[in-house]
């Protein structure tokens, strides 16, 4: 696996420790401190659960230490996702620079790239499925796999294939049960875009 591959890897896997914490353990925590010592519910007869934890044993210091880091790692993080997914190029922006690095892509002649690109796009057309509905599915896939520029793409052609808000909605449903809630930040990018579409469709 590559460098930046595996780092990434590692990046995910504590982002989605950092969110378990957040789940599980800042719940105690918030208990302990905000409910059980104010109304007297707290076990130990003095001091103040912080203090009692970080008092009585070294591992009372990892919980919180742990609860505390994870939790703000995972907000950051999280933030940071969300910030980077809304700073997408506009409609006009997005078509111009894919027509633009396409053509200097296929201008180097490479045949098994060419193939790629032509198997792409046939893979769309009518067939025993009408394109409106590839273009769904690819659609659903490209929102799981958290690709913003291809659901860019598939909502361009969603929209030249007549598909209906309604549709649109059902499709990002799908892709969000199957991608969780990490793909929430995309699905804000496609609903933006999809909105950016249909004020183009207004204006013409």
């Amino acid at each position: 696996m590559p460098k930046v591959a595996r780092l990434h890897a590692i990046l995910w896997g504590v982002f989605s420790t950092g969110g378990f914490i957040a789940a599980l353990l800042l719940p105690i925590l918030i208990y302990l401190v905000g409910i059980a010592y104010p109304l007297g519910l707290w076990p130990v007869s003095s001091g103040d659960p912080t203090s009692a934890i970080l008092n009585h044993h070294h591992i009372g210091t990892l919980f919180l230490f742990v609860t505390v880091a994870g939790s703000l790692y995972h907000g950051i993080y999280r933030f940071q996702s969300t910030r980077m997914a809304s700073h997408g190029h506009s409609l006009k922006e997005f078509k111009a620079y894919r027509e633009k690095m396409n053509e200097k892509i296929l201008e180097q002649g490479n045949l098994q790239i060419k193939r790629f690109f032509n198997l792409d796009t046939q893979a769309y057309n009518d067939g025993a499925l009408p394109r409106k509905t590839k273009e769904l599915m690819g659609l659903v896939a490209s929102l799981v796999l958290r690709c913003d520029d291809c659901v860019t793409y598939h909502i361009i052609q969603c929209v030249e294939q007549k598909v209906s808000d309604a549709e649109f909605f059902e499709a990002f449903n799908i892709g969000l049960i199957v991608g969780g809630s990490i793909a929430i930040p995309h699905l804000r990018s496609a609903v933006e875009m999809l909105e950016e579409c249909r004020r183009k469709e207004r204006q013409t």
